[in-house]
């Protein structure tokens, strides 16, 4: 069973839950790497498929995309939100 608080179903059915999902989602390891993807979200970086999303170096996914911050100064990877999020704890 997935120890999810709620979650009575296998982590097979989880997986299903979220690969069926129509939008992208993506989960980043504690050291920032990407360690799951669904196909949604692989479609919207530009990927075919999760598997190809997740094998692509995360610098080659970077570097498709131009991060701005409200104050028009380019952000770095580690002022984004999943990034702030995983250094607090």
């Amino acid at each position: 069973m997935t120890h999810v608080e709620g979650w009575a179903g296998t982590s097979s059915d989880l997986h299903e839950v979220l690969q069926s999902a129509g939008d992208g989602i993506t989960v980043q390891g504690p050291d920032g790497s990407l360690v799951y993807a669904n196909d949604a979200a692989a479609r919207q970086v530009g990927f075919a498929t999760a598997a190809e999303f997740l094998a692509a170096p995360i610098a080659d996914v970077m570097a498709r995309y131009e991060l701005i911050g409200e104050d028009a100064v380019p952000l770095q990877l580690d002022a984004l939100p999943g990034r702030r999020a995983l250094a607090i704890g």
